[in-house]
């Protein structure tokens, strides 16, 4: 199983439909605290099938101990509790650390992004739907909330308030059951995306509805 480590939501760059709804949502208590990172390794080493892990958010370089999860996952990984070690940033905030020639670090500009229409559900639009790879190819998210399937589902499931998509434990994506009820509301399971290059930062009934009762609420 593959992890995506999203240490905080949040971020400095506010793209337009954000999978993880940063341009929503923007609370510091997202942070992942030094205590669910600690879960996080006890499980991972538990597990012994966790591959590839990529720190990401959010912004990862807003988090103040950026530095000493990347060490601790590095040395996770010269142990052999985990496989990879990969971190995905904007590239706005330069790293002020070294990191190691093991760390495979993914900078992707903001300019350079392209974005489904995150809050536009395929349910409401009638769009026909494919069975998402997401959770298996990009892995399941971890953040401070818990974990989810994936880490636009995540967003998803916090915002639309969707609890059986959500786990305290370090949780393989088989394992979450069907996922129909959560991969309704997200573009990335159309078999022919919205794309905001083309369609604009549109809202569907179902998200206008919960962004209407939340009232900017961000909590997990």
């Amino acid at each position: 199983m593959h992890v995506e480590l999203e240490i905080t939501l949040r971020c400095n760059v506010k793209c337009t439909a954000c999978s993880r709804h940063c341009d929503i949502f923007d609370d510091p208590a997202s942070d992942m605290t030094w205590d669910t990172y600690s879960m996080f390794r006890q499980q991972a080493i538990k597990r012994h099938d966790v591959g590839r892990v990529t720190v990401m958010g959010g912004e990862p370089t807003m988090h103040p101990e950026l530095e000493e999860i990347i060490s601790d996952l590095v040395l996770m990984k010269s142990n052999g509790w985990i496989g990879v070690v990969c971190m995905s940033t904007n590239g706005v905030i330069p790293l002020d650390f070294f990191v190691p020639k093991c760390v495979q670090v993914s900078v992707v500009p903001p300019a350079i992004k392209r974005h489904r229409c995150q809050l536009m559900a395929p349910c409401d639009t009638g769009q026909v739907q494919r069975t998402c790879q997401v959770p298996w190819g990009c892995g399941v998210a971890v953040n401070q909330y818990g974990c989810y399937p994936c880490g636009a589902g995540g967003a998803i499931a916090r915002l639309l308030k969707l609890p059986p998509y959500k786990r305290t434990d370090l949780t393989h994506p088989d394992d979450f059951g069907d996922l129909s009820g959560l991969c309704k509301y997200c573009q990335a399971s159309a078999v022919e995306p919205m794309m905001v290059s083309e369609h604009g930062n549109v809202t569907s009934k179902t998200f206008r509805q919960a962004l209407e009762e939340s009232k900017g609420a961000g909590d997990g």
